[in-house]
């Protein structure tokens, strides 16, 4: 099995991108974020450039700065660094899968494209993925968006022929709906048995993984990752036991940090709490994100400094 095969059955992170509050990288928080979750053994791997990582509000150099830092930590340990690409047509997308190669990349989570916000025609999915599948050596973790976002959400019959094309390998699936997860794992088991389904649902963790998901792709890991592979592995094991009891461990942050509205601001709520385990420094983001208001960032910090939050968070 290839180490990228390997960490899409296990917990990958999805670290954020730490700003200093004059909106500059704050590459020295980014380092120790990484360094922190890459030291545990239960960490299969990274995906930088995703949603918590802020890619639309970052250059293309940073996110290839973004990459290359990544994988200097995680090259030692085998551990794969997988990018997101958000291409506004196959060409951007190919030119993006490039320059993220060539920063050391091993697989590339590609976005749907932002037009179809608008309207997808029929057919315009498959073409853009079979396209931009047609890079040399470019795997692809379609990224599944959550139900509620219209036509950037592919539907189940959409996501199981897109599964098909040759060089998609995985799906991160954030549909945040467990009957609409169930439904998607079960299409793309008969279109593309090969295909990995991986679990994007913070809020739905658990019930997704027993529904079958191969791994995690996850903001959660980033904040707990011995749990989320506590709960992969016990829900192989059929234990279910230990698969609710590693849930329950991390519920109160999926509950504050994730479920709280509003829900758009749960990327700023999961800096204030890397903030609080002492991984960056500031909670600084970027528009059009908005930065949390002082007595929020300080309940969230004193929130994750909790002992009873001791045995799930992953401290610096």
């Amino acid at each position: 099995m290839s180490n990228v095969q390997k960490a899409l059955s296990g917990a990958v992170v999805a670290p954020v991108v730490p700003f200093l509050p004059d909106g500059s990288l704050d590459t020295v928080s980014f380092d120790r974020h990484l360094h922190v979750l890459l030291s545990k053994s239960t960490v299969t791997g990274v995906l930088v450039n995703g949603n918590a990582g802020e890619v639309m509000a970052l250059t293309n150099d940073e996110r290839d700065e973004v990459v290359r830092r990544a994988v200097k930590l995680a090259d030692p340990l085998d551990k794969p660094v997988f990018s997101g690409i958000p291409g506004n047509t196959p060409r951007e997308a190919r030119e993006l899968i490039a320059h993220a190669r060539n920063a050391g990349a091993s697989a590339y989570l590609l976005y749907p494209a932002p037009t179809w916000g608008a309207g997808r025609p029929d057919g315009a999915a498959e073409a853009y993925v079979r396209e931009v599948a047609s890079e040399p050596d470019a795997e692809l973790i379609l990224f599944q968006f959550p139900a509620g976002r219209g036509d950037l959400s592919y539907d189940t019959a959409t996501l199981s022929r897109l599964a098909a094309i040759p060089g998609v390998i995985a799906i991160k699936n954030s549909v945040w709906e467990v009957a609409r997860f169930e439904r998607d794992l079960m299409a793309v088991r008969q279109s593309a048995p090969h295909v990995k389904m991986l679990t994007g649902c913070d809020e739905h963790v658990l019930y997704t993984i027993l529904a079958g998901a191969d791994g995690a792709i996850l903001s959660l890991a980033a904040m707990c990752p011995d749990p989320v592979a506590k709960m992969l592995i016990a829900a192989r094991e059929n234990n279910l036991k230990n698969a609710r009891a590693a849930h329950q461990s991390v519920w109160p942050i999926v509950e504050r940090l994730f479920v709280a509205a509003p829900k758009a601001q749960r990327r700023v709520r999961i800096k204030a709490a890397l903030v609080g385990l002492g991984q960056i420094e500031h909670a600084s983001v970027r528009p059009p994100l908005t930065n949390l208001a002082p007595a929020e960032l300080q309940d969230i910090t004193r929130f994750m400094k909790q002992d009873a939050l001791s045995s799930a968070v992953c401290k610096a």
